[in-house]
Parts: structure tokens; sequence; C-alpha cells
């Protein structure tokens, strides 16, 4: 029983120590990243706009392709012209 909880506290140890060395590497790597930050959040709202303008423009396609499928249909009255 005491050996199970000696290889549970080493093994809780590494991971502990794994995972504040890759904390580490990432602060260090977000360190670089501060001087860009105004280029992150214009990419972040750039890339927002990019996804609405995209989904914009599928809608605007829809009734098109309705149209070319015939899913609306055809006119066969004459309208009258007043």
């Amino acid at each position: 029983m005491k050996k199970y909880f000696i290889e549970q506290d080493v093994s809780l140890a590494i991971c502990h120590f794994l995972y504040l060395s890759e904390m580490k590497n990432l602060l260090r790597i977000l360190s670089y990243v501060r001087k860009y930050s105004t280029f992150v959040w214009l990419n972040i709202v750039f890339n927002i706009l990019t996804v609405v303008f995209s989904l914009f423009s599928v809608f605007m396609i829809i009734p098109f392709l309705q149209l070319l499928f015939d899913k609306i249909p055809k006119v066969m009255v004459k309208p009258e012209v007043h």
C-alpha cells in the first residue's frame, strides 16, 4: 500500500514538473507575441469579418440556386400593366 502512494506521488510530481515546463515555454512564446498584440487583435477582427461576409454571400446565392434548380415555381400568368 505504501509503495503505491510513493509511485503515485512520484508520477504526480513528474506530471506537475512537465506541466510547469510546458507553461514556461508557453509564457516565453507569449512574451515574444506581446509586441504584436495589435496585429493579433486585428487578425481576430478580420477573421470574424471574413466569416460574416462569407455567410452573407452564401445566403445571397441561395435564391439564384433555387431558381436554377426549379425550386421556385415559374410564373405562367402575364402580368397586367397599368
